[in-house]
């Protein structure tokens, strides 16, 4: 009689910790799942405001970068304007990068992409690519 109440009692902390696991997977795919969509979101209503000031690449997807510390920058001419929160869409494939200033909603700066210039991601803090 007593092993039968340990068996029940075993079986079910084992349910109970098997479904808990499940449902934590399960939430914590969603969200990993719902960062991605916002971030894409975000990229796409970035693309859609700079594009209505300067034709883009269609052929390729920009690395997004976003200026973390201008003063770090300062002594590349392609960042003398910028402002922490300014935008930077790379193009590697058309080799040209926008600066554009989401509080202003203006392009800062365009420029091509050489070998003097082609660090620019790793010059302004994170980068991230465009998700599809």
């Amino acid at each position: 009689m007593r092993l039968n109440k340990f068996g029940i009692v075993l079986v079910i902390l084992v349910v109970v910790s098997v479904t808990s696991s499940i449902v934590f997977y399960v939430k914590a795919s969603k969200l990993e799942s719902g960062k991605k969509s916002s971030l894409s979101v975000e990229t796409e209503n970035l693309i859609k405001e700079v594009s209505k000031l300067i034709v883009l690449p269609e052929d390729e997807d920009p690395t997004i970068a976003t200026v973390s510390d201008p003063l770090k920058v300062r002594n590349q001419p392609f960042f003398a304007n910028a402002v922490a929160g300014d935008k930077v869409l790379i193009y590697l494939k058309s080799r040209k990068a926008f600066l554009y200033s989401p509080k202003l909603k203006k392009l800062i700066e365009v420029a091509p992409l050489s070998p003097e210039n082609s660090s620019l991601s790793e010059s302004v803090g994170t980068t991230t690519p465009k998700n599809n």
